[in-house]
């Protein structure tokens, strides 16, 4: 069964603060190492996204990892097509990320039959996606679990901001051991999946 993290967090006036700063809102998504939710900063008024990584004993090593690597590759990370991490920290056994509140819809959204996009914006971006990834890749980092629900589109203006880059590889590859294959297996390349 799934334990949402803000469970353990502070109640202040029925709403739930992280770190004295962050006003939890809405969830706007759940995945396996955590919940992101919408959240407004109390110090500028200003939208954010709270990513909440809570997990029990047995499995924090990984989601501890997880954000060591997504805070190590938003050091490296400015490209308008990459959402930036603002603020990180822990409260009592929830771990967290702060990054900025992007409007739009996951490309995962577009992928029925009934639902495709024009081809002429879907190469559009797909080169916007291409620029944010050279991007990362020119800052030594692989993403290795690119897939749509870790894009969101902006329709109108065709802009794209990649997210979620807590299983990266960063310079060496010392997040994962020898054989062992991190990512999600429908959206990897031959050769991601060959080890």
């Amino acid at each position: 069964m799934y334990s949402s993290p803000t469970s353990s967090l502070r109640q202040q006036d029925e709403a739930t603060i992280l770190a004295s700063r962050y006003r939890l809102d809405r969830l706007l998504g759940r995945g396996a190492a955590g919940e992101v939710r919408l959240a407004t900063d109390l110090q500028t008024g200003s939208l954010v996204a709270a990513k909440l990584f809570s997990s029990p004993e047995r499995t924090r090593p990984v989601a501890d990892s997880h954000l060591a690597r997504e805070l190590l590759a938003s050091r490296r990370l400015r490209h308008p097509g990459i959402a930036a991490v603002l603020d990180a920290g822990q409260t009592g056994a929830v771990a967290w990320l702060v990054m900025e509140y992007v409007s739009g819809t996951p490309l995962s959204r577009y992928t029925q039959a009934s639902r495709l996009l024009p081809e002429a914006l879907v190469l559009r971006l797909g080169a916007r996606m291409a620029e944010a990834l050279g991007h990362a890749h020119a800052q030594h980092i692989v993403h290795r679990d690119l897939k749509p629900g870790n894009v969101l589109v902006d329709l109108a203006s065709a802009k794209v901001k990649l997210l979620d880059f807590g299983v990266a590889r960063i310079d060496d590859g010392q997040a994962t051991r020898t054989g062992m294959t991190l990512g999600t297996p429908a959206y990897m390349a031959p050769e991601q999946l060959a080890g």
